[in-house]
């Protein structure tokens, strides 16, 4: 596996910022930390994050990456936390205070994204280079956000048991006749009961996206014993509106009204409408379901901002994401992907002009064919890039390399990089 960035000098970078950090408003951080705790202690695994919870709470700065909550995630979703949780590690012992290791479940995005719904087995026999495991979505549902599926019916899970199954036959066969790295018994063990623990979560779980979220959440934090954050964004997004509202309205005033900063969400048919919301009354009309709302006048922040949502009205695009995470939610730092990096040097360039400083870190986690894989022989080029890439679902690594390996591995892939060429973005 590979890392892109000098994460050890981008640590020193965080200690930096660690050190200048002012907390936000207590009022806000409450709001983010109730929601926290509310996530963690449904899941089981308030204890596993104490420590990080009790030092938000203090006002501690955060280190985060921000994701969907992908079925099965793939193995760059596992890296970041590997990463983040090292960087605030690194970062707080030089700063000598605490920071706080977090991931931002983006669950207001739409539910369209194929890597939300679909997970991948690199297969050569297949002719995509893949057997899939999807969650089926009607063409109304590819248009909700992803905090308003409902979870999956006990019968598409025990389809997914019967498809991994037979791909792990699958598979043996293929390694023998592509000279492919084999299957370990402890591996598809620890697969098989990972897929067995989802199907348990979907149960005590309303929501796709919540069941995702927890299900990560109990591997990351209970069987890896990483003790990162997970902040379901929905939830702090809709009692922090007037925030939300203040900063597009200084955007806009900023920046210009030629582009949107955030969607509109439906409260009829939960799907996204691009505007750019105001303090002002802004009357709308839903493209799917033409439901009209009107988006009332509200206060600035510094007469107000909390209200009482429970599901939110306004959710931020990619810019203003980014932005509301240092402004808002006590963030220093943020890691992301090699991909994001024209994102990155925009939101930058905004912020600057803002007054609003972000750092953020493109990593890219990947295997490397001189190390444990082997790749497929012959015409297999689909599996050989989905392998390659890193794009597969966590039960394909997890059979290959077994739980604790490929915790190790991850982890220390981290710092195998050199200060050379870095694609850190900071002002």
């Amino acid at each position: 596996m590979q890392s892109n960035g000098c994460t050890s000098c981008f640590a020193g970078l965080t200690a930096e910022r660690v050190r200048d950090f002012r907390p936000t408003e207590r009022g806000i951080r409450k709001v983010i930390a109730d929601a926290t705790t509310t996530f963690h202690e449904r899941n089981g695994t308030l204890a596993d994050v104490a420590r990080p919870l009790a030092d938000f709470r203090d006002g501690a700065p955060v280190i985060r990456f921000a994701h969907q909550p992908n079925l099965l995630s793939y193995l760059g979703i596992l890296g970041q936390f590997a990463l983040v949780q090292n960087l605030a590690q690194l970062a707080a012992n030089i700063a000598l205070r605490p920071v706080v290791p977090a991931y931002f479940v983006v669950d207001y995005d739409e539910a369209g994204n194929q890597r939300f719904h679909k997970s991948l087995l690199p297969d050569p026999r297949s002719r995509n280079g893949a057997v899939t495991l999807s969650y089926p979505l009607s063409r109304t549902d590819r248009k909700k956000t992803a905090f308003s599926l409902a979870a999956p019916a006990e019968s598409i899970t025990s389809d997914w048991m019967a498809t991994f199954d037979r791909w792990t036959e699958r598979y043996k066969s293929a390694s023998r006749a592509h000279a492919l790295t084999p299957l370990t018994e402890e591996g598809t063990e620890a697969a098989r009961i990972a897929l067995t623990e989802l199907r348990t979560t979907y149960r005590r779980h309303q929501t796709f996206s919540d069941g995702n979220a927890a299900h990560l959440s109990r591997f990351i934090n209970s069987t890896w014993g990483m003790p990162v954050l997970f902040i379901p964004l929905s939830v702090p997004a809709a009692r922090l509106e007037g925030y939300l509202r203040d900063l597009a309205d200084r955007l806009t005033e900023r920046e210009g009204n030629a582009t949107t900063y955030a969607w509109y969400i439906c409260p009829h048919c939960y799907t996204r409408t691009a505007f750019s919301p105001t303090l002002a009354p802004t009357s709308l009309r839903c493209e799917f379901c033409s439901g009209p709302e009107e988006v009332g006048a509200h206060t600035k922040v510094g007469s107000g901002g909390l209200t009482g949502n429970i599901r939110p009205r306004i959710a931020p695009k990619v810019l203003m994401d980014t932005l509301a995470d240092y402004e808002l939610y006590g963030v220093v730092a943020g890691t992301g992907y090699a991909g994001g990096l024209a994102h990155m040097r925009r939101t930058r360039a905004v912020g600057q002009r803002m007054g609003i400083s972000t750092a953020e870190l493109s990593v890219r986690f990947s295997y490397q064919q001189d190390e444990q894989l082997r790749f497929a022989k012959g015409d297999c080029s689909r599996t050989n890039s989905l392998v390659r890439s890193g794009r597969g679902s966590m039960l394909y690594y997890l059979s290959i390399l077994g739980l604790e390996n490929l915790r190790r591995q991850l982890s220390s892939s981290i710092f195998r990089n050199s200060c050379g060429k870095h694609e850190s973005q900071e002002d």
